[in-house]
């Protein structure tokens, strides 16, 4: 049965949310999220209070804060989460994901130079849950042959991933095929 279009977009968001909910229960607090950028972080030897893991650390609680203001003490539901970031607009989704994006890059380029290596970028899916028998053909429909990716076409891809209501965009495979 086809998926309506914000069908999609929650399906996303909700892999999305799954990182976080490593319990699978469908509810996170503030510190699931804090654990999910310490995991990040040690994904690829970045201490969380350096000045990058703060970066990091910042850009993922702002997905938290983005729904529940400054109040640290509530839970968060998946239905919650793909809901409100479901139906996002650009304008709305924008600073969390550029924020986001610019934390990704000051943690995964490793020679700050502006761009992905293939090796960079699949560690980035890794992180996010990329399982490593799709590595392959995510990254091939992600960036087809380029040998690597400047941030404007990952943050094009992240906006895809966010926004498409399309399961075969390539952006929409940032977390894996959909």
């Amino acid at each position: 049965m086809p998926h309506s279009a914000v069908n999609v977009r929650e399906l996303k968001f909700g892999k999305s949310f799954d990182l976080v909910d490593t319990e699978h229960g469908g509810v996170t607090t503030l510190e699931d999220w804090e654990e999910f950028a310490c995991y990040m972080c040690s994904q690829f030897h970045e201490p969380i209070d350096s000045l990058t893991g703060n970066q990091v650390r910042e850009a993922v609680l702002s997905w938290w804060y983005g729904i529940s203001g400054r109040i640290d003490d509530r839970q968060l539901t998946r239905a919650e989460f793909t809901a409100y970031y479901g139906n996002c607009t650009e304008a709305e989704l924008s600073s969390v994901i550029h924020q986001y994006i610019d934390a990704v890059f000051a943690l995964c380029d490793g020679d700050a130079d502006g761009r992905l290596s293939r090796r960079e970028f699949a560690g980035v899916l890794r992180v996010h849950g990329v399982r490593e028998h799709e590595l392959t053909q995510t990254i091939q429909h992600m960036i087809s042959d380029d040998s690597e990716i400047p941030k404007k076409k990952y943050t094009g891809l992240m906006l895809d991933f966010c926004l498409s209501t399309d399961t075969q965009s390539p952006g929409s495979w940032s977390l894996g095929k959909v």
